[in-house]
Order: C-alpha cells, then sequence, then structure tokens
C-alpha cells in the first residue's frame, strides 16, 4: 500500500545552492521523465489521449475523475484535483551529494520499474537552471533504496553498477490504514493526551476559503481524510469514508483544540516551470503545533481513524504542494 523509495545521487560538477526548498524543482523533473518514458502517443494534452486512463504517467502524475468517470467522488468534469499516488520528501542536498523520497501509494506500486527509470532520467535532465555554470544541475542515481511501511521489509532496488533489481512484494493490508493500526492501538493504550506536528516543511492549509496558518485541528484531520478518499476510489487503497463517516471524524475532530503553536517564520512560495515561467503558490508558514484532545476522546471508535489519517499525513503530507514535500510533518505525543 505504501512503498519509499531513498535516492542517493552525485552532482557531475560543484553548481550553485539552491536558494529555497527544492520541492516543485524534483516534482516538476520527475513528471517530466516519467512522462518521456510513459508517453506512447506524444500528445500535447494528456486528457485528450485515448489511452489516458491506461497510462503510468497520467495515473501517477496527472491524476484526475477522467481515470474513472463512474467515481463517486470528485468531480465528473475532471477540472477537481485528484490526489496524485505519489509525494517527494526528505530533500538533502550537500555539496556534490543529493538524496530525496519518493512515496508510492496502492495501485501506482505496479508500476514501480518506470519510476526507478524515471529516477534514473533526472539525473541526465538535471535540477533547475544554475545561474552560475550556465546549465542546469545534473547528476548520477548511485543506488536506490526500498521500505514497505507495514512489513518494515526493505532492501536495495537499484544502483548504478547492478542496474534494477526484481524484488517480490510481500502480502499487503486490504486498506491504506491498516498499515497504521498498530501504532495507533500502542497510542490508545497509552491515552495521549497531547499530539504535537513538527512541520519539517512550509505548509499552507486553507479554512473557509482563507489561508490558515494555526489551523484547527479537523482541518487537518478532513484535509488527510479527503486525500485518503481520493487514494481508495482512484488508487485502489480500500473504500473512501462515507459521509456519515466523514462527518463523524468531523464531530470529534472539531472537539480538539489548538493549545500552543510556533510559527518559526513565513516563505513565498514560486513554482518556477522548465521553460523559466514562474508562478507564485502563495505565502507558506514553517511551525510547530500543539492539540489537547479531549478527556473521552479514545472511547470514541472515529479517535482510531483520526489517528490513523495523522500517521497517513507523515507520508501523504497535508495543504497545499503536498505532492512536491510542502507539509511535511513528524508526529510527537505526550
Amino acid at each position: 500500500m505504501i512503498t519509499q523509495y531513498r535516492v542517493y545521487g552525485r552532482y557531475i560538477k560543484k553548481y550553485f545552492p539552491f536558494k529555497s526548498y527544492p520541492g516543485t524543482t524534483l516534482r516538476g523533473v520527475f513528471g517530466l521523465t516519467l512522462r518521456r518514458i510513459s508517453c506512447k502517443t506524444g500528445l500535447k494534452e494528456c486528457k485528450d489521449c485515448t489511452v489516458y486512463k491506461d497510462c503510468p504517467y497520467a495515473s501517477i502524475y496527472e491524476s484526475s475523475s477522467f481515470l474513472k468517470p463512474s467515481a463517486r467522488i470528485a468531480a465528473k468534469s475532471g477540472k477537481e484535483g485528484v490526489t496524485n499516488p505519489y509525494t517527494i520528501e526528505d530533500i538533502s542536498i550537500q555539496d556534490e551529494r543529493i538524496s530525496y523520497v519518493i512515496n508510492l501509494f496502492g495501485d501506482a506500486i505496479r508500476w514501480e520499474h518506470l519510476v526507478v527509470m524515471a529516477i534514473v532520467g533526472m539525473g541526465f535532465e538535471g535540477l533547475g537552471f544554475d545561474p552560475v555554470s550556465g546549465e542546469r544541475r545534473r547528476f548520477i542515481v548511485e543506488r536506490i533504496d526500498w521500505f514497505d511501511p507495514y512489513t518494515s521489509n526493505k532492501g536495495v532496488l537499484f544502483t548504478s553498477e547492478t542496474g534494477f533489481m526484481h524484488r517480490e512484494e510481500a502480502g499487503k493490508p486490504s486498506n491504506l490504514l491498516e498499515v497504521f493500526d498498530r501504532r495507533v492501538r500502542e497510542i490508545a493504550e497509552m491515552r495521549v493526551s497531547r499530539v504535537l506536528l513538527y512541520f519539517k516543511t512550509p505548509y499552507l492549509l486553507f479554512s473557509e476559503g482563507k489561508p490558515s496558518y494555526t489551523p484547527n485541528f479537523s482541518t487537518i484531520v478532513m484535509n488527510l481524510a479527503r486525500k485518503y478518499s481520493m487514494l481508495a476510489e482512484y488508487h485502489g487503497v480500500g473504500h473512501p469514508f462515507s459521509l456519515a463517516k466523514a462527518r463523524a471524524l468531523k464531530r470529534l475532530s472539531s472537539k480538539v483544540r489548538l493549545r500552543k503553536w510556533v510559527i518559526e517564520g513565513f516563505r513565498k512560495v514560486v513554482k518556477t516551470n522548465l521553460n523559466g515561467g514562474k508562478k507564485c503558490m502563495g505565502k507558506f508558514a514553517k511551525g510547530i503545533l500543539t492539540y489537547e484532545l479531549p478527556e473521552d476522546f479514545w472511547k470514541r471508535e472515529e479517535s482510531f481513524d483520526i489517528f490513523k489519517l495523522l500517521f497517513l499525513g507523515e507520508y501523504l503530507h497535508v495543504g497545499k504542494l503536498a505532492s512536491a514535500g510542502y507539509g511535511d510533518y513528524e508526529l510527537y505525543f505526550s
């Protein structure tokens, strides 16, 4: 249901460092190389393609309701976004070394071999334009490790010397949220009363259509609930939440109170496309949010699903540009 791919690479030369978090840059190059590998028709607009519903690139990188016209959720016009079954995170660039993680969810894992090819291709394409050398920052992918959070199995999937190494997929749960069942039961036994979200990357959440940098707990939970339901409907990770279940999740999460917050700073995020065009994506915050649970929280059935969603969020992230690594957090309890 979830597989993590940790990429280790080496730049071919010393480049001028990125001025800001390069999540959208990695995401854009990943999409470019995945499309080159996957595309069979060469059409400019994916949604006009006759093989759109069977295309790995469309399913992974440009998910829309066109993938499943019979879907019960998301706009049938295809204009409303569907959660993509991947995220990028843990980007580290030090001198000539680069590493990052790509998470795949659900049905997207069946195209693992194409994703590995795309990751290797990212190095040849390069990351962003280096103003000093006048070229794109190219790198060599030396190794790709895989990790399954459900079974804790891990191994090496690719090296520059041996190439791609096939692996057998172990048993998997019928529902993505089951991946976190054991961890949630441990938390429930502890009867934790506070939960802290430490954001490793900037985040931008919305409440009633407006940016919220100190969001209500329910804003975070319902953002994750919608993402999960989209993955379930379009990418085979289980069953979407029913309307009654979603309302119950919102009722209970609305009783959780924000008790403390630290906003470390704000950052305007500008996305640059491959042609050099720029688009402002909004003002993002970096911070720590602490929430207090009501005394009867763990007596409610929905409490388990809420915490499964929170654990899922450590991989799926919350808010805007989540697939590019924004809204990536770690959970702490007391």
